[in-house]
Order: C-alpha cells, then sequence, then structure tokens
C-alpha cells in the first residue's frame, strides 16, 4: 500500500476518534442472545454507511453470553463524521445487517442518542433508552443449552 494511501488512512482514523459534540463516548450494551449489527443513513446527504461488520469482529457486537465483550463505547468523533448534522441508525439482530430489524434511532452529534422507534416483529427484542449517550439492547427468546452450544439463535 503506498504511504499516500496510508496516510489517508490515518487521517480517517484520526478523524474518527477525535471528541466532538457535547458526549465524551455513547455507550451501547448488548443484553441478548443475539449478535447485533447497525448501518447509518443520513437524510441530510442521503449518505448510506457500510454495515459495521464491514470492521470485521471490531463491528460485530456480541451477545450477553460473551461479556463483558458486549458493550461498545462509540466515540463522538466517529459518530459526528457520519451523523452530521444527524443520521438514522438501524439496529439489526445477526452478524451482517441481513437479519430482523430491531429499532431505528436518530443520533447527532450535538444532541446524543434520541429516543428509539422499536419496530414491530422484532421477537421481543427492543432497544432501552437510557440517556442521550447510552442505550441497551433488550429481550428476546431465553437461549437453550443447545442454542449456547452451537449458536443457533446468532446467525
Amino acid at each position: 500500500m503506498s504511504k499516500f494511501i496510508k496516510s489517508i488512512l490515518a487521517c480517517s482514523v484520526a478523524v474518527c476518534v477525535l471528541p466532538t459534540g457535547s458526549y465524551a463516548n455513547f455507550k451501547v450494551t448488548n443484553n441478548t442472545h443475539y449478535y447485533a449489527t447497525s448501518d447509518a443513513h443520513n437524510p441530510g446527504s442521503g449518505y448510506q454507511s457500510p454495515c459495521s461488520s464491514f470492521l470485521g469482529d471490531a463491528g460485530i457486537m456480541q451477545p450477553i453470553d460473551n461479556a463483558p465483550n458486549n458493550t461498545f463505547d462509540i466515540p463522538t468523533g466517529a459518530i459526528g463524521f457520519f451523523c452530521s448534522p444527524s443520521c438514522d441508525v438501524t439496529v439489526y439482530m445477526s452478524k451482517n445487517c441481513d437479519a430482523r430489524k430491531v429499532a431505528v434511532v436518530n443520533v447527532t452529534p450535538n444532541n446524543g442518542i434520541g429516543k428509539p422507534n422499536n419496530l414491530p416483529n422484532a421477537e421481543g427484542i427492543y432497544i432501552n433508552w437510557k440517556s442521550n449517550s447510552e442505550v441497551t439492547i433488550e429481550g428476546g427468546p431465553k437461549a437453550t443449552i443447545f442454542d449456547l452450544m452451537f449458536r443457533k439463535l446468532n446467525v
């Protein structure tokens, strides 16, 4: 990879992690037995982000069975980069944004996480809004020993 491309990538990463807005970080905790991913749509620019799984394992939220790895701290710089002035984040219960949609949440760098629009037919899974900087993913069926052994629930 050329030095120029490496420099551009380094600058992009730096922009994503520099704090912006009024919150230090956004915290998302997955308290379900499913993996979770998301994508973002910026209605102002029309930009649609790739699925978070584009980042590999770092972009896939682990289920509660893998705690403490079931919590994401998202830098406000990343929110400012993708969601300026705002974006609608769709949460999916899968490893690659291809399964059931659970909720759509409006996020802005200055106001934080808005109240979620929990979607019907999500098998009891929902986003629990705790504050402008923290949400949890809750509900869903209980995992059986068989499910946990073979990860049947986590497609």
